[in-house]
Order: C-alpha cells, then sequence, then structure tokens
C-alpha cells in the first residue's frame, strides 16, 4: 500500500542517489534517472513490497514514481524516473528539514538573536 511516509522516503532515496553522483547541482537533473524498475530501494525499504498472494509480489517502485510524477516532483518515462526542480528542492527539504527552516525564516532568527541578545546585555 502506497503510503505518505513510503512517497516521502522514495523522494528522498531520489534526492540521495543524485546528490551522491552530482552534488548539490541541478543542471544535470534531466539527465539522471533511476530505473523504475531497481530493486535498490524495495531492498532498503521492504514495505515498498507486497505480496498479492502465495505466489505473487509486487514492486511499487513504478507506482511511486507515477505518484511523484502526478505531484511534479519527478518525471517519468518508460524506464526511469528524474527528479524535477521542485522535486529536488521538496526532497532537501525534507531530507534537511532544520537547515530548510533556516534558510526560508533567516530574518525572523537574526531577529530573535538580536533581541534575545539586547534583553541579555540589558539585564547584565
Amino acid at each position: 500500500m502506497i503510503t505518505e511516509k513510503l512517497i516521502r522516503k522514495y523522494l528522498v532515496y531520489l534526492y540521495d542517489d543524485y546528490t551522491s553522483v552530482y552534488g548539490d547541482s541541478l543542471q544535470n537533473l534531466e539527465k539522471s534517472g533511476e530505473l523504475t524498475l531497481g530493486r535498490d530501494f524495495a531492498d532498503m525499504h521492504p514495505e515498498a513490497i507486497i505480496q498479492l498472494d502465495e505466489h505473487t509480489i509486487r514492486n511499487l517502485t513504478p507506482s511511486l514514481a507515477q505518484e511523484l510524477e502526478q505531484r511534479g516532483f519527478a518525471r517519468t518515462d518508460s524506464l526511469s524516473v528524474y527528479l524535477t526542480k521542485e522535486g529536488f528542492y521538496e526532497a532537501r527539504r525534507l531530507k534537511r528539514p532544520i537547515l530548510s527552516f533556516f534558510k526560508s525564516n533567516w530574518k525572523w532568527v537574526i531577529g530573535t538573536g538580536v533581541v534575545l541578545f539586547t534583553s541579555l546585555v540589558a539585564f547584565i
């Protein structure tokens, strides 16, 4: 069964796979794809495989790739899935939530730090 948690894990997996080769550069997003039928993700996450009956199992990786494509986080062709720019940024946000918070709220963080420092100095 496809869950929100499994979708996020697959998105982060694609991000990790991409950044291990290309780093944080966006220029190779269109070139580097992950095979949708590849077993690496399913081997690391057994919940990505469901048993339909006694002799049949189903790998959910192609369905996860289609779900990411519907959300605008990936582009798929017949055999591969490619992260989009939006998918790259969303996966980075999921992978590093604290860094993403500071990047998007840096003015608030600096303002709070200044107020705290000023209050500390005023009491001393």
